[in-house]
């Protein structure tokens, strides 16, 4: 279908209808908790840091793409669009928190390390580590969210797209 989330009547969400676009949205969150990490521990934020948060992007790009597709997997076959949000974030939550905590844990060892030789790679690691952490668990919810307004459309979501309640005659 494209970049379109409008379906032939202009309306979103309608069956089969694919979620996009909405894969991005962790990464600033990722960055947040790079800093947070760095601030935290008092690391300075160095060029190798600012390049782990590059690098953080894709990691945390990862997790939406399993989340987004398994829900577009669930549209494809016939599900309503809440209920398809709702089992891919049930059924995507657990191998997408294993692996943040997998990731944050593969590189704790090089976070606390004080040798001379390490610490031109402890920048990298904490903001990958922290920023996978921080970022993650904000995606969990974000992706969800904005999943929901654009399957059923913003004006609805707010409230704006439902009829009027007809009088009583």
């Amino acid at each position: 279908m494209g970049l379109s989330t409008r379906g032939q009547d202009g309306l979103c969400g309608t069956p089969g209808q694919r979620i996009t676009g909405t894969n991005l949205c962790g990464d600033p969150f990722g960055a947040i908790g790079a800093i947070l990490g760095h601030l935290l521990l008092g690391i300075n934020l160095t060029l190798p840091g600012i390049f782990g948060i590059v690098g953080l992007a894709g990691v945390i790009v990862n997790g939406a793409l399993v989340m987004i597709d398994f829900i577009n997997e669930e549209r494809a076959n016939g599900k309503p669009a809440r209920l398809a949000i709702i089992d891919g974030t049930k059924s995507r939550f657990r191998p997408i928190m294993l692996t943040a905590m997998t990731t944050f844990l593969g590189v704790f060892p090089l976070i606390i390390e004080r040798s001379i030789q390490a610490q031109f790679l402890v920048p990298v690691a904490c903001s990958i580590g922290f920023g996978v952490l921080f970022g993650t668990a904000v995606q969990l919810l974000i992706v969800p969210a904005l999943a929901t307004i654009q399957a059923e459309g913003l004006r609805a979501s707010l409230g704006f797209g439902r009829p009027a309640a007809q009088p009583a005659e």
